[in-house]
């Protein structure tokens, strides 16, 4: 429970007046004034739901697949479940910020890296270096092949690319504040 209320706690900050700033889209988006504080709550239950659920639904999936396409079945399984968890989070984050004040202030890329990076021991961040770059492999060789895997090796590519790439100035950054 420990790590899902980190997980959550990266999508707040606190602003110069102390008061609570929720970036549903992080460092992509528009921060919301959390008024009155008591919505933090229900904004923080809402995360834990839709994380939770992002989790075990795809695993599921891998579960009740076959071993002999077990990337090809966890990368489709998880783009089948990715719209409607990403409508039910955008549905539910509009609700829920619709009486909320804009901040014109800005979540960085390194402040979410850092909460991010605090998260995980530096030996998970290693394995998860080290998996995302297996997975950028693995979508290199199903693009390759050509056919219709090209298309989920594409994807793999640039999803693990970039999970690569996060995890890679999580280390920098861990390494630096050690």
């Amino acid at each position: 429970m420990e790590f899902l209320n980190k997980l959550v706690d990266i999508s707040f900050k606190k602003d110069l007046q102390g008061r609570p700033l929720f970036y549903p889209w992080g460092y992509w988006g528009s921060g919301f004034i959390v008024e009155p504080e008591s919505k933090q709550d229900q904004i923080r239950n809402f995360l834990k739901n839709i994380y939770t659920a992002s989790f075990i639904i795809p695993l599921v999936f891998l579960l009740a697949s076959s071993s002999d396409s077990l990337l090809q079945n966890l990368i489709a399984a998880s783009l089948l479940i990715l719209l409607p968890l990403l409508l039910w989070y955008y549905f539910s984050v509009k609700n829920l910020t619709k009486d909320f004040q804009k901040t014109s202030e800005k979540l960085t890329f390194s402040e979410v890296s850092k909460k991010s990076g605090q998260l995980y021991s530096l030996k998970s961040l290693i394995f998860g270096e080290v998996g995302s770059l297996l997975f950028v492999i693995a979508g290199a060789w199903l693009f390759g092949r050509g056919g219709e895997e090209y298309v989920t090796g594409l994807l793999s590519i640039i999803f693990f690319g970039f999970a690569a790439i996060t995890y890679g100035y999580m280390i920098i950054v861990k390494l630096r504040h050690r």
